[in-house]
């Protein structure tokens, strides 16, 4: 039986412990695999246990498909609990059967989802499609083949709030597992955050170059402020960050993308410095690719490693993250070839 909302049975055909169990976090990423927990089981017909380790693993990705005549993008999640290891020749995984999950996704600070499923597979795939509901709502259900290839039911919810993405967290406890009767007594608890990609764009007028359109892709929560600074050829952009010990301990990397029109020369330079909250990031954790037909992304990749040595030196009084992004100097300025073949760097005596 799958249905959206489900009274757990208060009779046990077996009872279920969990071994050396702690509870798991993650952060900041468009998949995450959580480390494996061990699962012993007591059918009450014999003293000798039987012994499940499992793994849980969230992916997210985004399908554009048409919606009332327009293209949106319907973010879609898949929840997967798994036996750890079952077949490692051959990298398949074997699936746990009759799973209840319990999730509750956070957007924002808000629980804008709560809600208890079964999965006889093991997998749960929730659709979060944009709409102009300002109240999360809960769509039928439906059977098709997924976006990864699963012949499995997806549950469908809509909403304004998915029109962006940025930070989804989200709370799962495993409730049961192999028989729905079977209630586990301290279920898997995991917390951890998806990051889905989102792209925002800023017309500005230069003295220069005219209207140019500069754009932030953020892989960790969503852009609240942005400013350039058309004398210093700096660019500004903030999004939420909790400074706490926590935090750096679940964030993997924190990926930020400026993008750079290629018809906006004074922005075409061979070289750019970043900062983290005022703090210098070193010259490794900032990439140029020319590659993309229209603009030049400028990556700034900054590592668990550096956020904790921010972190461990530093005291932040506001929750939140500000980079900067600007040239070194003027010149020289550089590009690639459409072909791909040279870069060239230009400079002149002023």
């Amino acid at each position: 039986m799958n249905s959206k909302f489900l009274v757990i049975p208060v009779f046990l055909l077996g009872i279920l412990v969990v071994g050396h169990i702690s509870d798991s976090y993650g952060h900041g990423l468009g998949s995450e695999t959580m480390p494996p927990v061990t699962i012993v089981m007591y059918d009450g017909l014999g003293e000798e246990p039987f012994v499940v380790e499992g793994t849980l693993e969230v992916n997210s990705s985004t399908i554009y498909t048409d919606v009332d005549g327009e293209e949106k993008g319907i973010r879609q999640i898949s929840i997967d609990f798994f036996e750890t290891f079952t077949y490692v020749e051959s990298n398949e995984v074997k699936p746990i059967d009759n799973v209840t999950f319990q999730v509750d996704l956070i957007k924002s600070g808000n629980v804008i989802i709560s809600e208890t499923f079964q999965r006889d597979d093991g997998v749960l795939i929730m659709n979060l499609t944009p709409s102009n509901n300002e109240q999360v709502q809960v769509m039928e259900r439906e059977t098709f083949a997924s976006f990864f290839g699963l012949a499995s039911e997806q549950y469908n919810f809509e909403g304004e709030i998915f029109e962006n993405g940025g930070l989804y967290e989200f709370e799962i406890s495993v409730i049961t597992i192999n028989s729905y009767d079977n209630v586990l007594t301290d279920p898997p608890y995991y917390e951890l955050g998806i990051s889905i990609e989102e792209t925002t764009r800023y017309e500005i007028n230069d003295v220069n170059y005219g209207k140019q359109e500069l754009g932030i892709v953020t892989f960790f929560d969503q852009i609240t402020e942005f400013d350039y600074n058309v004398e210093t050829k700096k660019i500004t952009f903030s999004f939420p960050f909790e400074w706490n010990q926590n935090t750096i301990d679940q964030t993997t990397v924190i990926h930020e993308e400026v993008l750079v029109p290629k018809t906006f020369g004074d922005l075409l330079v061979s070289k750019y410095v970043a900062t983290l909250n005022g703090v210098n990031l070193p010259e490794s954790m900032i990439n140029i690719d020319d590659f993309s037909s229209n603009d030049r992304i400028v990556h700034v990749v900054v590592s668990q490693k550096e956020l904790q040595e921010i972190f461990s030196n530093n005291e932040f009084s506001e929750n939140k993250i500000t980079m900067t992004v600007n040239p070194e100097s003027d010149l020289p300025l550089s590009g690639v070839t459409e072909n791909g073949q040279f870069k060239v760097n230009l400079c002149w005596t002023k």
